[in-house]
């Protein structure tokens, strides 16, 4: 098997057909490979067709690259699980199904059904399943002696769910994500009844758990601050380990250090929380640590330092300093600066993250911690004078005393991130400019309302 799957984290994957079929949900619109008897899923539609025989209801409309084999469209045919056929097909249990009115089926050109998938006017891809004889070390699929339209259903093959309660959030910030077919829930991960609901009517695969509430709530509601992060891990674990799932990325915080005992921070550093934020965060660390090594979970943690770019809050007491004294500035304000402004974070451009953790998910092992940083140490007076020169603004800062428990030191070690992933980092100098950019536009915006 290691021969053929040659990605170790894709390895820990391999199921069953059976377990593979159970993906597969009445309704769904399914892709597969396969042209002629040839290069066509075998197995999981086998087990597909073995559920509705069982008396489960399960249809399927489904898109392969031509005339298939009989374990594809006769026995989805002769279980009654194929109810619509795109483009073409052979086979004498389906034609008798399409004939006796049991099959919508349409004769097209093969030509068009690639373009016609990416346009999406057959519906949302549910699932590709995919014939291969090999998965390269970077995920990559070979595929077996025919393609037909698998490129368009490995593509296109995917559901994004999304659940926020918006407590700091803005559903403005993911309506491009929502016009494009993403599902969002305006609900609370807190809450295990809710999340029951959702895995119970969805088809999930993945979760990332960027679930919490902001660093500054800790310093006001610090019980429920940590709470939050705690009790979201242990649903999630749970529901995983309910088999509701297959792969938790959880993120953490480079918070959990607490202040540089040694610089660069590597993921060997102590865990140090300050704040109950950090320390609910930790404790969500060992959580998931301690379930993977008790029931073997696929789930890991992804560690972000210091996260900037748009779409950050920027309102009231639990916006970060970044978007704060864009603000200030932008309304007439002073910047302000909290003690003496020498306290040190290592910035990465939200960006840069997002890239990581995509680039991380295939190769990174189950209970791993991974830190995501660009080891660009920076000091808060510093970052306060860079953001005032590229606003042009010349007049002075306030100075207030700084926080308890504030974390003095950031600098992170991103070796073992670079091991694993290749990654060209957005210069600090870039990634500020388009930040100030994104929220003067977003201020503007709502000055005209």
């Amino acid at each position: 098997m290691k021969d053929r799957v040659r990605s170790e984290a894709l390895l820990k994957k391999v199921m069953t057909a059976d377990e593979a079929a159970k993906f597969i949900e009445d309704g769904m619109l399914v892709v597969t490979s396969g042209f002629t008897p040839s290069g066509y899923p075998k197995a999981v539609p086998l087990a597909l067709a073995k559920r509705a025989e069982n008396g489960e209801k399960v249809g399927i409309t489904l898109i392969a690259g031509a005339s298939v084999g009989d374990e594809l469209d006769g026995a989805l045919a002769r279980s009654g699980v194929l109810k619509r056929r795109y483009p073409y097909q052979t086979n004498k249990s389906s034609r008798d199904a399409i004939n006796n009115g049991e099959i919508a089926y349409q004769d097209m050109h093969l030509s068009h059904v690639p373009q016609w998938i990416d346009y999406g006017f057959f519906g949302d891809v549910d699932v590709a399943i995919i014939e291969a004889i090999a998965v390269n070390e970077d995920g990559g699929i070979i595929p077996s002696t025919a393609v037909g339209v698998a490129p368009q259903g490995v593509k296109n093959a995917k559901k994004v769910i999304l659940l926020d309660n918006l407590f700091c959030g803005n559903e403005r910030n993911i309506q491009d994500a929502i016009e494009k077919g993403a599902i969002f829930y305006r609900d609370d991960a807190e809450i295990y009844s809710t999340m029951e609901y959702i895995f119970e009517h969805n088809n999930i695969d993945i979760v990332f758990n960027c679930a919490t509430k902001a660093l500054n709530y800790s310093f006001i509601n610090p019980s429920n601050a940590f709470s939050t992060n705690v009790q979201v891990i242990l649903n999630l674990l749970e529901l995983q380990r309910k088999n509701r799932f297959q792969t938790l990325c959880h993120f953490s915080t480079s918070e959990v250090y607490g202040t540089a005992q040694y610089e660069p921070m590597d993921e060997k550093h102590p865990k140090n929380p300050t704040t109950a934020y950090a320390a609910g965060k930790a404790a969500a660390d060992l959580a998931l640590e301690t379930y993977v090594r008790m029931y073997e979970l696929d789930a890991f943690i992804v560690r972000p330092f210091n996260n900037y770019g748009p779409r950050q809050n920027y309102k009231g007491m639990l916006s970060g300093v970044i978007p704060l004294t864009i603000k200030k500035i932008f309304n007439g304000h002073k910047p302000e600066i909290h003690g003496t402004g020498k306290q040190s974070r290592d910035f990465i451009y939200i960006n840069d993250t997002i890239k990581a953790v995509i680039e991380l998910y295939t190769c990174i092992d189950r209970g791993q911690s991974i830190n995501i940083a660009t080891k660009n140490k920076i000091q808060i007076n510093n970052l306060i004078q860079i953001i005032a020169e590229k606003m042009e603004y010349k007049g002075s800062f306030i100075h207030k005393e700084m926080r308890n428990s504030d974390v003095f030191c950031h600098n992170a070690s991103n070796e073992q991130l670079l091991s694993l992933i290749q990654i060209d980092f957005t210069p600090f100098e870039s990634g500020i400019k388009e930040t100030i950019y994104w929220y003067l536009n977003e201020f503007k915006r709502i000055e005209k309302k």
